[in-house]
């Protein structure tokens, strides 16, 4: 089956085996260069701004999950700093290098996220434009189950989902705006990961500077 979106589901059961990741981010290869690391690797500060034909600023969780696993996330946005700079948070392939353009035609179902305008991605295809922006001091959940990949913003749930996520994948976000920050506040796999209350929503919900 394609990936495709929509009307967000149920959460069912956990179904796959035990892992932690913590909560650090990592780099590999040219993006090493391209961000800070501080707080136990807990929060990334993009040092470039990321586009045109270089690496695009990211950092990958340590958490792998594999074909049909469950993963779930929750990332702070701890600063973003320019309108029309976003910031995109999804899971790409372990495989896939770091550092590339999601919306590069490579990146086609292979990475598949959500950016701080509300827009649903599989690589370079836009599935959905939900209007669901985030920005500054926001929480954004990912949930990853049986190939379908869920997004929440604090704590309203996102009525779009993404289908056929395969292969092994792990979290990733890629920051376009120097001085843009991140953290980790959650990571878990398998059928004993949790899943913390979300923050309260707070309005309004479409950010200015997203």
């Amino acid at each position: 089956m394609e990936s495709s979106a929509g009307a967000a589901p149920t959460i069912g059961a956990f179904v796959t085996s035990p892992a932690r990741g913590g909560t650090a981010w990592s780099v590999a290869g040219n993006t090493s260069g391209l961000i800070n690391l501080g707080n136990n690797n807990s929060t990334a500060t993009a040092k470039f701004g990321g586009g045109g034909s270089g690496d695009v600023p990211t950092v990958r969780g340590a958490a792998v999950i594999s074909d049909g696993g469950t993963g779930v996330w929750q990332v702070r946005i701890d600063k973003k700093l320019k309108a029309g700079a976003p910031i995109r948070l999804g899971v790409q392939q372990a495989a896939l290098r770091v550092g590339l353009n999601w919306i590069d035609r490579a990146a086609a179902g292979r990475a598949w996220f959500i950016d701080s305008q509300g827009d649903v991605y599989n690589g370079n295809r836009l599935e959905s434009e939900t209007g669901v922006c985030f920005g500054t001091g926001d929480v954004v959940r990912l949930r990853l189950e049986y190939q379908r990949l869920t997004f929440a913003v604090n704590d309203k749930q996102i009525s779009v989902w993404l289908d056929g996520v395969r292969g092994e994948v792990v979290l990733a976000v890629q920051l376009f705006s120097k001085g843009d920050q991140v953290s980790m506040v959650h990571q878990a796999a398998g059928d004993d990961a949790d899943d913390p209350p979300l923050p309260p929503q707070q309005p309004p919900l479409a950010r200015a500077e997203s």
